[in-house]
Formats: C-alpha cells, sequence, structure tokens
C-alpha cells in the first residue's frame, strides 16, 4: 500500500450544492445523493490511492474470499483492483491491519485533494486506510 494521509479532526461539509442537485442528473442526483450537510469527523487516516492489482497480487495467498485467481486476467495488468465488493474489500482491509472508509471519510478526503486521482480509474470505494 502507498502512504497514508492524515485527515485532521473537525467539521467538514460533505453531499451535493444545491446547484448540482438541480443540473442535467437531478433525478440520479435526487435518489442517490444528500444535500451539503456538517459532519463531525475524528482524525484518521486514509490511503492516497486505490488499493492496486499489484497489492492484492501480494495478499490473495492470506486472503482466500478474495475473487482473484492467480491466473486471473484482472491481474494480469497494473491498474485499481475493480470487480469486487463490499465484502472481498473488507477481507483484504482486515489482512492488512485497515478497514473501510466511512463514505463521509472518504469524501472529506477527496475533497481536501489529498487523494491521488486516476480519471481512468473513476470508482470510490478501493481505498483503504
Amino acid at each position: 500500500m502507498d502512504t497514508l494521509a492524515t485527515v485532521p479532526s473537525g467539521w467538514y461539509e460533505i453531499g451535493v450544492p444545491d446547484e448540482q442537485m438541480h443540473s442535467t442528473w437531478s433525478d440520479h442526483l435526487r435518489y442517490s445523493c444528500a444535500p451539503v450537510r456538517r459532519v463531525y469527523l475524528h482524525e484518521y487516516r486514509i490511503a492516497r490511492t486505490l488499493v492496486s492489482k499489484e497489492d492484492i497480487k501480494v495478499f490473495r495467498g492470506h486472503c482466500r474470499q478474495l475473487p482473484f485467481r492467480p491466473s486471473s486476467p484482472q491481474l494480469e495488468c497494473g491498474g485499481a483492483a475493480l470487480s469486487s465488493n463490499w465484502g472481498h474489500a473488507q477481507a483484504f482491509c482486515e489482512q492488512i491491519g485497515a478497514r473501510l472508509p466511512f463514505e463521509a471519510e472518504w469524501e472529506t478526503a477527496c475533497r481536501l485533494g489529498i487523494l491521488d486521482a486516476d480519471e481512468s480509474q473513476p470508482r470510490s470505494g478501493e481505498w483503504c486506510f
């Protein structure tokens, strides 16, 4: 895993601003997102990058629940470990002594700009900390 970033304790705004709620995505946002609100978060640490396929390869022998086989084409090239579910991600995090971030933690880290952007892999649920 790459280095971890520390997010200090404090109040943070999360959610979707009103102007975005009324955009062309309004139907999608109305059902899947919450309006802006303030939340208090205790200090936490989060990985700056997505869990990679290489990370999974290193730990797959220790974490039988992971969906990849040694010959899986999903592990042949670099990039983020995609095509997983919450249970697999949780099992991986437990093996490395980490946990999955809460939604408010992940969103705050994104808004603060401390996560490395990877526009080719824009999924949100692949971080452990």
